[in-house]
């Protein structure tokens, strides 16, 4: 178990396979397109649930599923594959930024080899048009992106949120660090398979070791985007500026 800061720590229930892992993070941002792609990532994949982050000042809900409870941001990864998932069931309160991120430091960076973070980036584009871009904290990772024709990232901006923070510690702890920025006009709040896809196919399929099919994404786009409404919901309420309260928890998960 990683060391606990002041109010989290990580809970191991299962063993990372190996080193030189590639974390693959889905925290819940906008559109949902990293939840999306991460979750689909590792269904197929068969990754198992190997830690949980457990706090319960910043995290004071309980996740179920097939009849079980769980903590709502989980680690998962599998012995035949270096692709370790992050995914959370809950948009993340930004209190939390900082505490997670050195909570999945401490738990998970010796293990890795490079972490990968996804960033939706509303637009203005051609009508349902998805590009995905890259930038990346070394020059070895920037060459991987141009054989992998990826298009580096030639503007300058911030990352923010969550993301922005896990990839700014993971950046910090001298971990390789990428981040995928997926530039779509679709409506921010509503749940976005499409831009999973277009994820997959064009970026983390390139650059990282695993074959996804996509299919499944554009064939299931409305039952996806009704399965997401909630997160969508709650992420909608803390990118208004109205903070995510013990009622808001609950009526999002009742």
């Amino acid at each position: 178990m990683a060391p606990p800061t002041d109010s989290m720590r990580y809970a191991e229930h299962g063993d990372l396979p190996t080193d030189g892992l590639t974390l693959v993070e889905g925290l819940p941002g906008h559109g949902l397109v990293a939840s999306i792609a991460v979750e689909e990532i590792v269904d197929q994949l068969g990754l198992s649930h190997v830690g949980s982050v457990e706090s319960a000042a910043h995290f004071p809900v309980l996740s179920y599923e097939d009849g079980g409870v769980r903590d709502p941001v989980r680690v998962y990864a599998r012995d035949s594959t270096s692709v370790v998932g992050l995914v959370s069931d809950t948009a993340v309160p930004p209190a939390a930024f900082a505490d997670l991120g050195r909570t999945l430091v401490d738990a998970l960076a010796d293990s890795l080899s490079l972490a990968v973070f996804l960033v939706e980036v509303p637009t203005v584009g051609p009508p349902g048009e998805t590009v995905v871009s890259a930038v990346g904290s070394t020059p070895a990772l920037r060459s991987s992106f141009e054989d992998a024709a990826v298009p580096v990232e030639a503007d300058a901006g911030l990352i923010v949120g969550p993301t922005g923070a896990l990839a700014s510690a993971f950046y910090h702890a001298g971990v390789p660090t990428a981040v995928l920025l997926v530039k779509t006009d679709v409506d921010p709040f509503v749940p976005d398979p499409l831009g999973a896809k277009a994820l997959i196919d064009d970026a983390l399929e390139p650059l990282v070791d695993f074959s996804i099919d996509t299919a499944p994404l554009a064939e299931r786009a409305e039952s996806i985007r009704e399965n997401y409404q909630r997160t969508a919901a709650q992420f909608r309420q803390l990118t208004d500026g109205d903070g995510l309260t013990e009622s808001t928890y609950e009526m999002m998960y009742h």
